[in-house]
C-alpha cells in the first residue's frame, strides 16, 4: 500500500514537472515569436520610411514643374494675404513672372484669396519649399528673410536672367519695372572682392 502511494506521488510529480516544462517552452516560444514580430515590424517600418524619403526626394528632383517660364522674375516673401503690390506685380506692362515665398505666419489659404488666376505666379508654401532639391534649404531658418534664397534659386531654375528683388509691401509707382540695362556688360558691373575679378554677382546689401 505504501509502495503504491509512493508510485502514484511520483507519477503526479512527474506529470506536474512535465506540464511545467511544457509551459516554460510554450512561454519561451511565445516570447520568441513576439520579439520576431516586433523586429519585423520595426524593420518594415524603417524600410518604409527610407523608401518614402527616397521617393519624396526623387519626386522633388524629377517632378518639380516650373509653372511659369521666362527670363525676368520678381521674388518676394510674405506673411500676409495678397497685397496691392502683389496684384501690381502680376499686371505689369511687360511680362514678369512672380515667385512668392511663404513662411510659417503666411495664411495657409493664401492662394484662395488671390482674386486673379495668374499663369505667371509660382507660390511656394512651407511644405512645397521642403521638397525642393536645394542643399541650402537645411540652413534657412523660419521667420527669416533668408528664405527668399529659395525664390532666387527657383527663378534661376525656371529660366531667370534678371531677378527683381522686392517685397509684398513695396508698391511700384509705375506699371512696369524700368532702369534695367538691356544687355549686362562688364562696365555695368562693379569690382567685386573675388580676387579683384569682375563678376556678374552684385551684393545689393553690401
Amino acid at each position: 500500500m505504501e509502495t503504491g502511494m509512493v508510485e502514484i506521488n511520483d507519477i503526479q510529480n512527474n506529470c506536474i514537472e512535465l506540464y511545467k516544462n511544457k509551459f516554460r517552452y510554450s512561454l519561451f516560444y511565445a516570447v520568441l515569436i513576439l520579439i520576431s514580430i516586433i523586429l519585423l515590424f520595426f524593420g518594415i517600418d524603417k524600410q518604409s520610411s527610407t523608401t518614402s524619403l527616397i521617393n519624396r526626394h526623387s519626386q522633388s528632383i524629377n517632378n518639380f514643374i516650373c509653372f511659369a517660364q521666362g527670363d525676368k522674375w520678381i521674388v518676394v516673401t510674405t506673411i500676409f494675404y495678397p497685397t496691392k503690390a502683389i496684384y501690381k506685380f502680376l499686371n505689369l506692362t511687360t511680362q514678369w513672372n512672380l515667385i512668392v515665398i511663404a513662411d510659417q505666419k503666411t495664411p495657409k489659404d493664401w492662394l484662395l484669396h488671390l482674386s486673379i488666376n495668374s499663369s505667371r505666379l509660382i507660390y511656394l508654401s512651407i511644405e512645397q519649399q521642403n521638397t525642393l532639391d536645394f542643399r541650402i534649404l537645411h540652413y534657412l531658418p523660419y521667420g527669416s528673410y533668408a528664405r527668399k534664397n529659395l525664390g532666387y534659386l527657383t527663378a534661376i531654375k525656371c529660366g531667370a536672367k534678371i531677378i527683381f528683388e522686392s517685397d509684398d509691401d513695396n508698391l511700384l509707382e509705375t506699371n512696369d519695372i524700368y532702369f534695367l540695362p538691356k544687355i549686362v556688360q562688364q562696365k555695368h558691373v562693379p569690382w567685386i572682392g573675388f580676387h579683384r575679378q569682375r563678376s556678374p554677382f552684385i551684393n545689393i546689401y553690401g
